[in-house]
């Protein structure tokens, strides 16, 4: 096994052994030294580590002045500067000076033994010599088959805005074979961040992940971040995403073991979501506890629509935003009021941690591999101290204890009296009392910079109509609250304590091979689940225990083809408790019967296949449900058929008759799907016709009546289609009719409820790399009867989903057009605007009381203009209502390179040439989320209809034409673009509104070497408008043009002079406000063969401004300098050690006019492995 060299832990020692060395300079060890020299320009060696400020020289008992000679630190020598005597004798000097009391030699170098044939030195085995050689990474890991990077880094960070913070950064990677059976695999980080990865990808990059794994032929053992899935029993399953420690062994004469003990990241809960007609999306998940805005941990989500499991990305069914726990379905899987949508997930908490062990154990090859004997244990509990600043209080923990299990009594007042504070990171509200319809209430407001507000409130959903608080359209910074009366808001002024849980299951499983075919086999459980770890109430009803057995028959080999059979029954007791779902995800579909949170069952089955053919087969399952109040059994059958030179065929049929005694109901569901399709030969292409079919028909009525219920429906669903592949699949093309009648019951009949129409189409073709495309198109129509449409109010509606994909390439990329288009129908909120508190390490806004109120307005911040700067990210949250839209995103982008057909020749004539100097870039992106019902309007691409005030959500149109001439020349380069954006944006605080303009051109001269002329010029107008953000308006029309100079002293010094004169003017008030603006700013940089980068930079920027502008609008004049003469500089060393230590020091800062300097200093050590 490798392990560190010494060597490398002297390296990383450096630092710290020389800042202890220089504690002790004070107390260095004086030395005196007499030596003869010859004169100037003969460096003498005199001592390393010698305190500069503390060395005398003397000639005689005269002290020669320290101008008269130079001291080498890094070399350890002293020299004088010109001749300091007459003649040319040499003269004694005494030198006096302390040492810092460094025990490290000055140079430390790799050695290695080799043959020789001269006289071997003293203490050194015979024929052989030491000789020095270069330094390697195998000195710092030794020689192995282990493939290895990564950095270590340590550095300080401190400025005028910002407290003195050490910065640590981890980043490793191992992997490869430590033994000849052992491997190794390493991902090693003590870095996080708040950063999701893109839930729009099927494969996840995930940025923290960190974990060591060790694989042989016994097993494997992971450390840190791991996946621990238990599937084998019937009871005790679990798949959960943790931190800890996983052990899996497996051996044929032993049996298996799968282990784990590790902290829970995030919370699992199962979420059921009904779809909606045309709304592909966003669904938006909440906690177990009603929790907005939760965080769903990367990668842990597993959704069903329909049943059936569904893949993430947006070539395939789903993308989900994880940093806001809302799913968004693809083309592929147009959305219904009839979709059935179902979500396992975990996600993060902040309430208690949460532990879990988790150990699975088989034995398969008793008596001969006849008898197999398991087990599984897991227990997930919570710690009992609140993860929060102060954890529970005396109070909570009394509540808690009365509570029991019932979770509606474990809540408490959300009002919290904190006194007034300028500043504070969250909302104020004031106590008011006010008379609603003739009654007094005692409510509480939010008034910015009421010094009576000194109450802190937290607030939490209720169900609609039950409350007497909602979410407020406010330009403070945070999410506000007001009171609307009791009955008419969806909020309350209290809050939850979450009850630490302790759940614990145990099994045993057995299974005996009483034939070859013929095996029973049973399972036997035990559960207990405390839902208050506080409380001894309830107790009593924590445990219980379940049971599984049967027989079964495999796939026998008759005359009659291949049969198997098998029997089982099930049974858990009243409060048996499970870890994850067990059952199939559509379990109350298949018995007809209403989800409960009561477990108590008893489930027989019995279940057949015959299969009479090899690619032909029937099954057949018979199932009695019965619990403490309902009583339910089941049919179903099957058949699939894919026989070679014949149609195939898949058909199923589902029969189920249920009794609740519990809701008053009973009923019959029956449920039926079909599918055909055979594929014929033209040519080497293939033509495949289908078919589908689904129908149902549930008819649940009270008991002792023949009245249906509402939840009694009907329909057919029908859809013939046709689909062409071409030879190799370079070409596939599908087409699909679908339509479907509805009827539901309504006043206890069953009534005609719509029809619906939808249309499919298909084209993916892929000849190559010059061109590649896929489209996929749908249109769907639903129209309801005239009885839903007069009672109940129900309309007709429509949808529209599109996206295609297109590259294309040709004439050796002369052309490169990427265009991409997608539409589709949503449900969209309006969007808050928010900043949070994150610290000087991520942050991106600044805020400015410009008011002095000391109360945070979202008018109030602005970016970032220095590293280090910003504290502040802005975060944009969701409101709670829901506008049903029409969703574009279109994107163009094009390069015309003619040089790439027309080829360099001194005979091509004139205009060839130009043509080949010349190169074109476009860029055309379009958005539009409108909430119109004309859709034609917008997947037409009707640009007057875009941007609409009063339909429009989000909207926004960006072009930009770029000209590159000249590209082939190395002396000349000009440039000239112009780009246009607009944008409407319909937030929380109103309509925000954006319009800009720009013409840019730039031209690089580079006559003379090492000389380089630029001149950068501009003229643009940006108009911003703000309904209810008056600080945010402006109409800015600027021109500016910008020269340059830059020199190359040398291939290792580079310095440049530019300068900017820019004129401002902000005609959004009647009064105009004209910006004057002059920039001069020169920087250098420095490379040295010693390995040391530099980079310098300074900046002075005068702007005069006559007139008044907004807060923002003075942002966007200024560009964040603010008025006045200010500075601007900023300065870095990158010193590379050696191959694998370097050191960075960064400086930055700003004078500010009205405010003090900003000013930030940052120094990083970082070790490359």
């Amino acid at each position: 096994m490798c392990s560190f060299k010494p060597h490398l832990w002297i390296l990383l020692s450096v630092p710290l052994l020389l800042s202890y060395e220089y504690g002790l300079a004070q107390t260095g060890l004086e030395r005196v030294r007499s030596v003869e020299v010859a004169g100037a320009g003969q460096p003498l060696f005199l001592d390393y580590f010698v305190i500069e400020s503390d060395l005398r020289v003397y000639l005689a008992d005269s002290l020669i002045s320290p101008q008269e000679w130079t001291y080498s630190q890094a070399e350890g020598t002293w020299q004088l500067n010109r001749p300091f005597w007459p003649d040319d004798e040499p003269r004694i000097l005494t030198f006096r000076y302390r040492v810092i009391p460094v025990s490290l030699q000055p140079v430390y170098r790799a050695r290695e033994l080799v043959p020789a044939e001269t006289d071997t030195a003293e203490g050194l085995p015979d024929g052989t010599a030491l000789v020095s050689r270069p330094f390697t990474r195998s000195d710092l890991f030794g020689d192995s088959r282990l493939t290895r990077s990564g950095s270590l880094s340590r550095g300080i960070s401190f400025g005028t805005n910002r407290d003195f913070s050490l910065e640590s950064g981890l980043r490793f990677e191992l992997s490869g074979y430590i033994t000849d059976d052992v491997e190794v695999l390493a991902t090693l980080t003590d870095q996080t961040t708040p950063i999701q990865p893109d839930g729009s990808t099927q494969n996840l990059r995930e940025f923290d992940k960190v974990y060591i794994r060790l694989n042989s032929p016994y097993g494997q053992v992971q450390l840190g971040d791991i996946d621990v899935s238990l599937q084998n029993s019937q009871f005790a399953r679990v798949q959960r995403r943790l931190q800890g420690a996983d052990v899996l062994t497996s051996s044929p004469q032993i049996g298996s073991l799968n282990a784990a003990g590790a902290v829970v990241r995030g919370e699992f809960r199962t979420q059921s979501l009904a779809g909606s007609d045309g709304v592909q999306g966003p669904y938006r998940l909440s906690g177990s506890k009603g929790e907005q805005f939760i965080i769903v941990l990367a990668g842990t989500e597993r959704v069903y629509l329909d049943g059936v499991r569904l893949n993430r990305g947006e070539e395939n069914d789903y993308v989900i935003d994880y940093g806001l726990g809302e799913i968004t379905f693809t083309a592929s899987r147009i959305m219904t009021n009839a979709s059935r949508i179902v979500v396992e997930f975990q996600y993060i908490t902040q309430e208690y941690t949460r532990t879990i062990i988790a150990t699975e154990a088989e034995a398969g090859n008793l008596m001969d591999g006849r008898w197999m004997v398991g087990a599984s244990f897991i227990r997930e509990s919570d710690d009992k101290n609140l993860l929060s600043e102060f954890g529970l209080s005396d109070e909570e923990r009394s509540i808690l204890e009365m509570a029991g299990n019932d979770p509606d009594q474990a809540v408490i007042s959300g009002v919290d009296s904190v006194g007034f504070s300028r500043d504070a990171d969250y909302i104020l509200y004031a106590r008011r009392d006010t008379v609603f319809q003739g009654q007094p209430y005692s409510i509480f407001r939010h008034e910015p910079g009421d010094t009576s507000g000194v109450f802190r409130v937290r607030f939490s959903r209720v169900d609609d109509g039950t409350g007497s608080y909602r979410r407020a359209r406010s330009t403070s910074n945070g999410i506000v609250y007001e009171w609307v009366g009791p009955g008419r808001g969806n909020y309350e002024p209290f809050r939850r304590i979450p009850a630490p849980e302790n759940r614990i299951m145990a099994t045993i499983r057995s299974s005996y091979r009483i034939t070859p075919d013929i095996s029973i086999y049973g399972e036997l459980a035990g559960s207990s689940f405390d839902r208050n770890r506080f409380s001894s109430l309830g107790n009593t009803n924590n445990n219980d225990s379940g049971y599984y057995t049967g027989i079964s028959i495999t796939e026998t080999e008759t005359v009659a083809g291949l049969i198997s059979f098998d029997f089982s029954h099930r049974f858990t007791g009243r409060n048996f408790s499970y870890f994850d779902r067990i059952r199939d995800v559509e379990f109350d579909r298949t018995w007809n019967i209403t989800d409960t949170e009561i477990t108590g069952e008893r489930i027989s089955e019995a279940a057949m296949a015959w299969q009479p053919a090899s690619e032909t087969r029937f099954k057949y399952t018979f199932g009695i449900l019965g619990r403490a109040d309902i009583g339910a059994f089941r049919h179903n059958a099957g058949l699939v058929s894919r026989e070679e030179g014949l149609p195939f065929i898949e058909y199923d049929v589902t029969y189920a008759d249920s009794r609740e005694e519990l809701f008053g109901v009973k009923g019959q569901w029956l449920r039926q799907t079909g599918t055909a399709g055979y594929d014929v030969a033209a040519g080497s292409h293939t033509i495949t016709p289908g078919f589908r079919v689904e129908h149902e028909n549930r008819e649940q009525v009270l008991i002792g009546t023949d009245s249906l219920t509402r939840q009694s429906l009907m329909f057919l669903d029908l859809m013939p289609g046709l689909t062409f592949r071409s030879s190799e699949d370079r070409f596939k093309a599908s087409f699909s009719y679908a339509f479907r009648d509805d009827n539901r019951a309504d006043r206890g009949l069953m009534r005609d409820e719509s029809r619906s129409f939808t249309r499919r189409y298909s084209v993916e073709y892929r000849p190559g790399a010059v061109m590649q495309t896929t489209n996929t198109l749908a249109f769907r129509k639903r129209e309801y009867s005239d009885y839903f449409r007069e009672t109940l109010q129900f309309q007709d509606n429509r949808s529209v989903v599109l996206q295609s994909n297109t590259l294309f390439r040709p004439m050796n990329r002369f052309i490169d057009l990427l265009l991409f288009y997608e539409i589709n129908t949503e449900s969209r909120a309006l969007l808050q605007e928010t900043f949070i508190e994150i610290g000087p390490e991520l942050g991106q806004y600044i805020w400015v009381d410009l008011n002095n109120d000391g109360v945070q307005q979202i008018d109030e911040f602005f970016p970032a203009t220095v590293p280090g700067e910003g504290i502040y990210v802005k975060q944009f949250i969701p409101s709670d209502e829901l506008f049903p839209v029409i969703s574009l995103n279109t994107r163009l982008r094009s390069r015309i390179s003619p040089e790439r057909i027309i080829r360099a020749d001194a005979s091509n004539p004139t205009v060839l040439e130009i043509l080949r100097n010349i190169e074109l870039n476009s860029v055309l992106d379009i958005r539009e989320r409108n909430t119109t019902s004309r859709l034609e309007d917008i997947y037409l691409l009707r640009l007057n209809t875009f941007r609409d005030d009063s339909l429009t959500i989000e909207g926004r149109l960006y072009w930009q034409q770029e000209v590159d001439l000249f590209t082939q020349s190395r002396l000349f380069d000009l440039r000239f673009s112009v780009d246009q954006n607009l944008g409407l944006n319909r937030r929380a605080t109103g309509l925000d509104e954006q319009e800009s303009v720009s013409f840019r051109f730039y031209t690089t001269l580079r006559a003379l070497r090492g000389w380089q002329f630029t001149i950068a010029g501009r003229s643009a107008s940006s108009l911003n408008t703000s309904e209810n953000l008056s600080g945010r308006n402006y109409d800015i029309r600027d021109m500016g043009i910008e020269p340059e100079i830059r020199y190359e002293i040398s291939r290792a010094w580079q310095v440049g002079l530019g300068s900017s004169i820019i004129r401002k003017t902000d005609r959004f008030s009647t009064d105009n406000a004209t910006l004057n603006t002059f920039r001069l700013r020169a920087d250098t940089r420095i490379f040295s063969g010693m390995g040391l980068q530099g980079q310098g930079r300074i900046e002075f920027r005068s702007n005069r401004l006559t007139g008044t502008t907004s807060s923002l609008g003075e942002f966007e004049m200024t560009e964040g300098a603010g008025l006045g003469s200010t500075f601007l500089w900023s300065a870095g060393l990158s010193w590379r050690v050696s191959e694998f230590i370097r050191a960075t020091v960064n400086y930055d800062g700003r004078t500010i006019s009205d405010r003090p300097a900003v000013q930030t200093l940052r120094v990083v050590f970082t070790a490359v492995f």
